[in-house]
């Protein structure tokens, strides 16, 4: 999941011109006549409710484990310790992504 995150983030990055590499994909697709195909990553199963909760917590900004305990002391998710291990860690590669991203540019 930690890879995913970073193809995640490649996939959500906006060019200059302000449009996601998701959409330019698509585009790019639609203008050769082909169907385009939804760009996603791939989440092992079992990966699924901890990828989809890390999204819902992000919010275009670094989660903190107060963001993690207030989040589920409002929604009544439970956590396990592991779990929100993962998510920090999925946090902190989607942050070295963005930066690995902005160096590029």
């Amino acid at each position: 999941m930690i890879r995913a995150a970073g193809q995640e983030v490649e996939l959500r990055r906006q060019s200059k011109a302000g449009t996601s590499k998701r959409a330019y994909l698509k585009q790019a697709a639609k203008s050769r006549g082909r169907e385009p195909q939804e760009e996603e990553v791939w989440i092992p199963e079992e990966g699924a409710r901890i990828w989809l909760l890390y999204w819902r917590l992000r919010k275009g900004q670094s989660i903190s484990y107060q963001e993690i305990e207030a989040f589920q002391r409002v929604t009544g998710y439970e956590l396990e310790s592991w779990e929100v291990e993962i998510v920090v860690k999925i946090d902190a590669a989607v942050e070295n992504a963005i930066a690995e991203g902005a160096r590029k540019q």
